[in-house]
């Protein structure tokens, strides 16, 4: 019964609203420089969906850290558009440990998680980087929409990207919450109480938004759903 109810409130649902949320996010930009982050790219499958809305102009920034999984990203997107960086994004410039079950898992983590009853033991060390030391590197001034799924380091991404963050230079943020975000102990409440400043919080439903007015102890939900924020203007 619980599993019916969760699905009946979209979440942990296939097909989640992810490329309406893209439309939502991009509509108007089709002849802009508009920049995308993309963070945990995995083989594409979202950067392919972002080629279908940008112009020639645009640029999608595809951090896949994973070296099996990267190989197969080169190979799959040849758009020129799409620069990919073989690299994760977190909350500070380090080397750490990434644990998977398989070669080019989608469920590739930082956090060693015992997924069915199988714990993650293959495992390799990467590279990370924060958002704020790339986007000075490269330059670039304006993100108008960051993409993070990340398998549970989604908060550090964002902790990563503090100055961005404190200068309103990000204007759309999608990121994941649900089971991921167990082992590493957080809570909805940190990604609220990080952005509600300067962003209205929304979670993504299979053909809409659901509006996340006010904090409550009832939206921690640990099953997959997308949530979005958007730059409040001033």
């Amino acid at each position: 019964m619980y599993h019916y109810s969760l699905k009946g409130m979209n979440y942990n649902l296939v097909g989640s609203g992810e490329k309406n949320v893209l439309k939502k996010v991009l509509a108007g930009t089709e002849d802009t420089e508009v920049i995308i982050i993309d963070a945990g790219a995995n083989v594409g499958q979202f950067a392919n969906m972002a080629l279908s809305l940008i112009s020639e102009k645009g640029r999608v920034y595809s951090f896949e850290p994973a070296a099996d999984t990267f190989q197969k990203l080169e190979a799959n997107i040849k758009d020129s558009r799409v620069i990919k960086v073989n690299k994760g994004l977190g909350d500070e410039e380090k080397q750490i440990v990434l644990y998977s079950s398989q070669p080019g898992s989608t469920i590739a983590s930082v956090f060693q998680r015992n997924i069915s009853g199988e714990l993650q033991t293959d495992h390799e060390t990467i590279q990370i980087t924060t958002l704020d030391l790339f986007a000075d590197k490269l330059n670039l001034e304006y993100i108008h929409f960051l993409k993070v799924d990340v398998e549970g380091a989604d908060l550090d991404v964002l902790k990563g990207a503090k100055r961005l963050l404190k200068n309103r230079k990000i204007k759309f943020i999608q990121f994941e919450f649900g089971g991921t975000q167990i082992a590493p102990r957080v809570f909805l409440r940190d990604f609220y109480e990080l952005l509600e400043k300067d962003y209205s919080l929304y979670r993504v439903l299979r053909d809409g938004l659901q509006n996340i007015e006010q904090y409550s102890e009832h939206y921690e939900i640990f099953s997959y759903a997308n949530y979005l924020a958007i730059l409040k203007d001033r």
